[in-house]
């Protein structure tokens, strides 16, 4: 996650999926000193989210636009979001997170394909990457 996401103490970090997967994002951006976002539509797990390092949570379903939303929480977008389900509309959703120069990275798996716009990645100079798992590596150290 710190890899290939390159988390660094300060980042805006949104992770849209609060899964187990998504929560184990959310625990590792805030160990590396980012201020997490969770998107989800279960309440229970946004609870849990900020329980686990979230400073924010949004609601797709509470709100009108979860992507405007995000965008006011961090003053533009995330600087890295995470889609932690892989269903093309949660990838376009993280993808639309993204502020200007930062990075979209996919861990969740989908074998179906969704667009993301290329005028948007090549105006906004983004970076996408995936992530299937990480090694031990890839988590920043626990402060002692």
């Amino acid at each position: 996650m710190t890899r290939r996401g390159k988390v660094r103490p300060g980042d805006q970090v949104a992770v849209v999926g609060c899964g187990g997967v998504g929560l184990n994002v959310v625990q590792v951006a805030a160990v590396a000193g980012a201020r997490v976002i969770a998107v989800d539509v279960n309440d229970k797990r946004l609870e849990t989210a900020r329980h686990l390092g979230a400073v924010e949570t949004v609601n797709p379903k509470a709100v009108p636009r979860a992507d405007k939303r995000v965008r006011e929480l961090t003053g533009g977008g995330a600087d890295v979001a995470f889609e932690a389900i892989g269903s093309p509309g949660t990838i376009q959703l993280a993808y639309g997170l993204v502020r200007r120069g930062g990075r979209l990275c996919g861990i969740g798996s989908s074998a179906e394909e969704g667009p993301l716009a290329a005028g948007r990645l090549l105006a906004f100079a983004l970076e996408v990457v995936g992530a299937l798992g990480w090694g031990a590596g890839g988590y920043p150290e626990m402060p002692g």
